[in-house]
């Protein structure tokens, strides 16, 4: 699926989970398209995509099409995860509440000796140097970086050579992976950057 349409998907999820805790109970293609300033044609084509037949002047359930995106985009699985670095950021990631995204923090990995041998969150924290033996142990889906920008290359790198496919970049560094590794960077900037645009265009 084309990275512009699983952001737009993520959209439409986040808008659901507010309507579902106001208790709204139906929305058409056309509110959420108005709302997110999308076209409606582009929102009923992705819902499509995802497998999603609205009811004629009904619209959608909201219940039903927040858990329907939650399957498509794998939100309903459980995804074991690790982290690397466990600072004001790493910190931070461990105590969001990722399990409704089916995300699941199995262990924290750090090579300073102050940070070792705690729980965040009720998660583990180990040295870097376990990690190897405790990927083997485990079934880890994705390993999760937010250490010091020197350190994530070689983080990444013990990343894939025990077996983990998936990589979520928290640094600014641009890393380089064998073509069977998939790396998300998580730039925050990038939001920054369309909202402080917008203000100077205003």
């Amino acid at each position: 699926a084309p990275a512009p349409f699983i952001r737009r998907l993520s959209n439409y999820h986040h808008l659901l989970l507010g309507m579902r805790q106001r208790q709204i109970q139906t929305v058409s293609s056309t509110t959420l398209a108005e709302i997110l300033e999308y076209k409606p044609i582009q929102v009923r084509k992705d819902l499509q995509l995802a497998g999603l037949v609205g009811k004629p002047r009904t619209g959608f359930r909201v219940d039903e099409m927040e858990e329907a995106i939650s399957r498509f985009l794998g939100w309903s699985l459980d995804t074991k995860a690790v982290l690397f670095g466990v600072g004001n950021l790493g910190s931070a990631l461990l105590s969001y509440p990722w399990r409704e995204y089916g995300l699941r923090f199995m262990a924290a990995f750090e090579s300073a000796e102050e940070r070792l041998n705690i729980l965040i969150n009720n998660i583990p924290v180990y040295h870097t140097s376990y990690f190897s033996t405790f990927a083997e142990e485990q079934d880890i889906d994705i390993g999760v970086i937010a250490v010091p920008v020197e350190e994530a290359q070689p983080v990444a790198d013990l990343i894939v050579a025990n077996g983990i496919s998936g990589i979520w970049n928290f640094t600014t560094t641009h890393l380089k992976t064998s073509s069977g590794t998939t790396v998300e960077d998580a730039l925050f900037t990038q939001s920054l950057a369309i909202l402080t645009r917008r203000l100077i265009e205003s």
